[in-house]
This record gives C-alpha cells, sequence and structure tokens, in this order.
C-alpha cells in the first residue's frame, strides 16, 4: 500500500501528446482508454492483507464486485471512491476511439 489517499479521477483516461511517441501523436483515436477492471488489495501492508476485484459488466451496464464468495453490483463512484485500507493494485483499461 502507498499510503496515498487519493480520489481517482473518471473511468476514462486520455494520454496527452508530451506521454507519446512520434508516431503515436498522430493515432489520436488510441490514446483515448476506459477503465474495465480494479484489482484492490485491502490492508496496511504488501506483506499482508485481502484481495478484491471489480469488473465493469457491458450487458447489465454495472459494475461487479468480486470478494471472496461475495458478488455485488456497484456503480462508477463505488470503484473510484477512496477507501481507507484500500489501495487500487492493477488498473485494467481498453483502448476505446474517439466517437467521429
Amino acid at each position: 500500500s502507498s499510503g496515498i489517499n487519493a480520489e481517482y479521477g473518471d473511468v476514462d483516461m486520455t494520454i496527452s501528446d508530451d506521454m507519446m511517441s512520434a508516431i503515436g501523436t498522430t493515432l489520436a483515436a488510441e490514446r483515448r482508454y476506459h477503465l474495465f477492471g480494479v484489482v484492490y488489495h485491502h490492508g496496511s501492508h504488501a506483506t499482508g492483507g485481502h484481495y478484491s476485484a471489480m469488473v465493469y459488466h457491458p450487458y447489465i451496464q454495472c459494475w461487479v464486485n468480486a470478494d471472496d464468495d461475495k458478488m455485488t453490483h456497484l456503480d462508477d463512484k463505488a470503484v473510484l471512491k477512496h477507501i481507507p485500507g484500500r489501495s487500487a493494485y492493477l488498473l485494467f483499461y481498453k483502448r476505446v476511439a474517439f466517437p467521429s
């Protein structure tokens, strides 16, 4: 756990030109990403704790929280909200095209 208490901004991410290679700056449609999964670590130390995951389910259009044998539906705010003792360990994004 990093100890950083930060709210995630949004489930969408755009990579700016200064982060891209010369080839990447010409491919604007490939620079937008959408969050679809998060693995969380619960605990105060990296050597112990508990893991859970949230995954966006496109057919029911909501997030599903998987925590051991419990599955619950959540909205974007629950995924993005900082909860003390919970750190985003892995973030999964998919590339999406800008609307034409």
